[in-house]
């Protein structure tokens, strides 16, 4: 058995004392790094009390039993080849897990298609779906040009939600770093651009109405100055990253004068619309 099983074994079985000891035999961070290297899983260890936090601990017993479910799925079978399908690949998401979950509960009354439609070269797209067949469509951060193919594969009643990135503010120390680590060259930046405005535009020139919005604005907190750097490097060209050592002695001076009491701050800005067909 693993450290990291161990440290699982004791968070379930409540025994405090059993927890801290696994903690100082392998370290929360390293504990922490391991899950998301294996795992993907994003959460705190500590909340802003140095405590452990109730989100890290539900996350480790989930990992423990997706690890679990993963090491007991038996091995595929021989199947005999059969001719090539245009049936879409299926993501490795969480959507993907959702599609699994209704196979394997054999629920036949929906049917699920998922599409990459990212493709930021075209201004049109053509949904790989039959005319008047869509009851619902879901799209997450991808652009808004699917709305012009929406009419065709859906139908009067046909929902359409979308998730997509919001404008969100550049932090006053943003400048005190060397240009190409200023926040709004890094890849989680939104834009300056009104998102409400741009998809109440595509939606009107595609002849639909907006029904409802919603507005999210929550504090992302980092609170080590190597975390903050990776964010802020996150999606820049690898030759123009500077390494940071040579920038440490910069965010720590952000870190002395704008942190608050949790650490700095990012906003993390998400809009969610709802349109329908009719």
């Amino acid at each position: 058995m693993g450290k990291i099983d161990k440290l699982l074994d004791a968070i379930d079985a409540k025994d405090a004392s059993e927890i801290k000891k696994r903690l100082n035999t392998i370290g929360t961070k390293t504990a922490l790094k391991e899950v998301k290297d294996q795992l993907g899983i994003e959460a705190r260890i500590m909340n802003n009390k140095g405590q452990l936090s109730k989100r890290f601990l539900e996350e480790l017993r989930k990992a423990r039993e997706e690890e679990r479910i993963h090491e007991k799925a038996p091995e595929p079978k021989t199947q005999e080849s059969k001719p090539e399908t245009s049936t879409p690949k299926e993501p490795q998401t969480k959507l993907g897990e959702q599609i699994r979950n209704a196979q394997e509960k054999a629920i036949e009354n929906v049917e699920f298609l998922c599409h990459d439609a990212k493709d930021l070269m075209h201004e049109q797209i053509t949904l790989p779906a039959e005319d008047n067949s869509i009851d619902v469509i879901i799209a997450r951060r991808g652009p808004l040009h699917w709305l012009e193919d929406a009419r065709r594969v859906g139908h009067p009643g046909t929902v359409m939600i979308q998730l997509c990135p919001m404008e969100e503010p550049i932090p006053a120390w943003s400048n005190k770093l060397p240009h190409v680590m200023h926040y709004e060259n890094c890849g989680r930046y939104t834009g300056a651009g009104s998102i409400h405005q741009s998809v109440e535009n595509r939606l009107n020139q595609n002849g639909f109405m907006l029904h409802s919005g919603w507005g999210f604005d929550v504090p992302e907190i980092f609170d080590q100055p190597e975390e903050l750097y990776k964010v802020l490097t996150w999606g820049l060209p690898a030759d123009e990253i500077p390494a940071y050592e040579d920038v440490e002695h910069r965010l720590l001076s952000i870190f002395e004068h704008h942190a608050e009491a949790a650490g700095i701050i990012l906003r993390h800005c998400r809009y969610l619309w709802k349109a329908n067909i009719i």
